[in-house]
């Protein structure tokens, strides 16, 4: 039973840390435009290089989830990986359930 509450304590420290982390850069990202912050997806061969425009990115790039996940989290699998031309991926990742709904323009 102890080792079952240990577990949980931890399991939410760690909640706790990465929730301020995504915090915190949140807060580092408003010291920039967002046109100055959006990727440069011109070479990029995925749905999500695709679908996201920069009205899109300016509107939801601020925003995150109840658990601390941002928009940058959820395409930063698709801004590090291009993709090949000829096979494309989806270049997007939901950390968490709510993202679905909060960043629903881009998902």
């Amino acid at each position: 039973q102890a080792s079952r509450e240990a577990a949980k304590r931890i399991h939410v420290s760690q909640k706790s840390v990465h929730t301020q982390s995504a915090k915190m850069a949140n807060l580092n990202q408003k010291r920039y435009d967002s046109a100055e912050d959006f990727p440069e997806l011109s070479k990029h061969n995925n749905w999500m290089a695709k679908c996201l425009t920069p009205a899109i990115y300016k509107q939801l790039r601020d925003i995150s989830t109840a658990n601390g996940y941002t928009l940058d989290q959820c395409i930063q699998t698709g801004v590090d990986n291009p993709g090949h031309p000829f096979i494309k991926t989806v270049g997007a990742t939901a950390g968490c359930e709510d993202c679905y709904e909060v960043f629903a323009e881009m998902f």
